[in-house]
This record gives C-alpha cells, structure tokens and sequence, in this order.
C-alpha cells in the first residue's frame, strides 16, 4: 500500500504500522521508519493489542494454572507482562467473565 501511493521503500527503512495492527493498511497508520526504531515501536505496541477472548484465557490461566507465570502468559499471548499482571490484580478487564 505504502509504495502504491507514496512511492519505494529505502533498503535501509521498513514500514511500521502506527496503531500495532498489521491488517490496517490505511496510508494514515503507515510510517516509513528504519529497522532498531521499528522494532522498538512493535515491542511498545504489542502492550496494546488484546482482546477479550485473550483476556478471558489469561483470566482463567491465573486462576487454574499454578504453573504458568505473568511472564509465561505474556510471551504466550505476545503482549507486555504489565498487561496480565493489570489482568491479575483487576485494574483491566473486570467486566469479562471466565
């Protein structure tokens, strides 16, 4: 989409999708940044991308698998520790039922 309308992507660049969402491909959430800083952004947005059927596994992981730690739930789920650990102290979330 990016090169369609903006023209080519330099070999030392790469596109990185603003909002963290791959599909969204509107020229608006598209920026053209290089490779360290992308990765950095994609790291920092993977926090934000959750949804509540994950919420609702997490839920019931913390509360049946004794085994499983918020660090383990979170590289399972691809999103930041920060995000089961709200999960598990009820700050996000509440309003889903497991």
């Amino acid at each position: 989409m990016y090169e369609a309308f903006i023209g080519p992507i330099p070999h030392d660049k790469e596109i990185h999708h603003i909002n963290g969402i791959k599909c969204d491909n509107r020229l608006s959430n598209l920026d053209c940044i290089s490779h360290s800083t992308n990765h950095i952004l994609d790291r920092k947005n993977k926090s934000f991308v959750i949804n509540e059927e994950a919420a609702k596994v997490i839920k019931w992981a913390l509360i049946n698998r004794d085994d499983l730690t918020c660090a383990d739930l979170a590289r399972i789920h691809g999103v930041g520790k920060h995000i089961v650990k709200d999960i598990s102290r009820r700050k996000t979330w509440n309003h889903v039922q497991i």
